[in-house]
């Protein structure tokens, strides 16, 4: 009997000590095309997970390049309205300076790097980009962010 309660005591431990590992089935993919000679468009098409209506972080491979403007275009299963996009450069930073913030869940809209208070502009990236999305919370949800990097150095 005393064994029989030993070994229900170390099982139950076992099942409320192991913490349990929720899954997701949200979905973002990463595409870079060409559009001119010196400029690239990388795209981050995503569909959210179909329980919490989140979107994992993700990030590009490494590039060097002036980050120029990006596109936001909700999906036909449209996102949560003033749902937020950060793009941190490798040392966190947003690149957009939070002009990704409070999106249309209706409308694609279009913005440029803010550099300072009012000032926007061109922005240097040497790495990686991680796209985070944050206020997302419409299960299956769909949408593309796409972000224009211009290059000098690129001779194709």
């Amino acid at each position: 009997m005393r064994k029989i309660l030993t070994v229900l005591l170390i099982l139950a431990c076992v099942a409320f000590c192991i913490p349990a590992y929720a899954t997701t089935d949200d979905v973002v993919t990463v595409t870079y095309e060409s559009v001119t000679t010196n400029m690239t468009e990388i795209t981050f098409t995503w569909t959210a997970d179909s329980d919490a209506g989140t979107v994992t972080s993700t990030a590009t491979s490494s590039i060097d390049g002036y980050i120029i403007s990006a596109i936001t275009n909700p999906g036909t299963t449209a996102p949560t309205a003033s749902y937020d996009i950060v793009l941190n450069d490798a040392d966190g930073i947003d690149v957009f300076g939070g002009e990704l913030g409070d999106r249309s869940a209706t409308v694609s809209e279009y913005t440029r790097p803010l550099i300072e208070t009012s000032t926007y502009g061109d922005r240097w990236v040497s790495g990686i980009l991680t796209m985070v999305m944050t206020h997302q919370s419409v299960k299956s949800a769909t949408g593309v962010l796409k972000v224009y990097v211009f290059n000098p150095s690129i001779r194709r």
